[in-house]
């Protein structure tokens, strides 16, 4: 473990200690993807790993940190621009959570295609939104021979932001019948989705929060503003009740889960039983790791760095898992 610290140490101040990079870009179907191939030094092929974005407009850059670690490591790295972002073409908010685990997919395929790379040994990671991604583009894939995740959830999407709401809410001290008038709220939310689509279901919920928009409690409810202004969690055409259970208990590769214990965003401790109990109940390969203070984004409340453990859990793990070159 110390060494793993002092190589840890050394990547975050160390600049140029892997081979080289390459701008490259990959197909799914209509849609381009940009993005930055990171090699290590040393012999090929080396293993690799992708990185999947979480919500919103995600450039590369928001990965970047780590891909460098990762090839420091051994490890090659891709990172990409999201669909709409940057120099991929496509738009992020018109995509299901299938056509974005194809994407992921599609760069797996340009890691196949090279001689520099180990082609069993591709894994994806996926953080936050991406916490779906990754394991679902998992299971469409005999390619994939590993996946990391942080901050993921094993709930639904309309779960996650109902649990996401009321705790907030409920944490603020407001009466059980506030917290009873959020959650409606949300349930009414989803429903006219589902019945009457994005547009249409929209526009009717509108008129409801008009009823509750000056309460004071109204503004922690970050969930209900309009999707169509680029500021929901969520795509517009995303599959609100896509069920990740199914797809982890039908995944037959190693799975690094990472939590955060602060996290405000996903329930740890409820997400964490719901592995240990598909683990124990399907015989599968999943390590849960629960980090103590860190929130949803792997950072405790005194300071912006992550905690020291999530580097070091990510890369202990991976490189039990992959023949690195020297």
């Amino acid at each position: 473990m110390l060494k793993l610290v002092i190589l840890i140490f050394l990547a975050f101040v160390s600049v140029g200690c892997f081979d080289r990079q390459e701008e490259v870009t990959f197909k799914n179907g209509n849609v381009m993807l940009a993005g930055t191939l990171t090699l290590p030094s040393g012999n090929d092929p080396h293993p690799a790993v992708i990185f999947v974005h979480g919500s919103g407009a995600a450039s590369r850059e928001s990965n970047r940190f780590y891909a460098d670690l990762f090839a420091r490591q051994g490890i090659a790295t891709l990172i990409y621009d999201k669909r709409g972002v940057g120099a991929s073409t496509g738009d992020w908010r018109y995509t299901h959570l299938e056509d974005l685990a194809e994407d992921a997919l599609a760069g797996v395929q340009l890691l196949k295609s090279r001689k520099d790379i180990n082609s069993n040994q591709i894994g994806i990671f996926g953080g936050s939104q991406g916490g779906w991604v990754a394991p679902l583009a998992a299971s469409r894939s005999k390619d994939v021979a590993f996946i990391i995740t942080s901050a993921g959830s094993t709930f639904t999407p309309t779960h996650l932001a109902k649990w996401r709401s009321v705790t907030y809410v409920r944490n603020a001290g407001y009466s059980d019948e506030t917290v009873q008038r959020a959650s409606a709220l949300m349930d009414l939310q989803f429903d006219l989705i589902r019945r009457e689509g994005w547009v249409k279901g929209w526009e009717k919920y509108e008129v409801e929060l008009q009823k509750v928009r000056n309460e004071p409690w109204f503004p922690m409810l970050s969930e209900l503003r309009n999707p169509r202004k680029d500021s929901w969690f969520m795509a517009f055409t995303a599959s609100i009740d896509f069920d990740p259970i199914p797809v982890y208990e039908n995944l037959n590769v190693p799975v690094l889960a990472i939590l955060g214990e602060a996290d405000v965003l996903v329930p740890a401790q409820e997400t964490a039983a719901l592995l240990e109990r598909i683990k124990k109940e399907k015989n599968k390969d999943i390590t849960v790791a629960i980090l103590s203070g860190a929130d949803h984004n792997m950072n405790r409340p005194t300071g912006a760095r992550p905690v020291p453990e999530y580097a070091e859990t990510m890369i202990s793990w991976i490189l039990q898992r992959v023949n690195v070159s020297n």
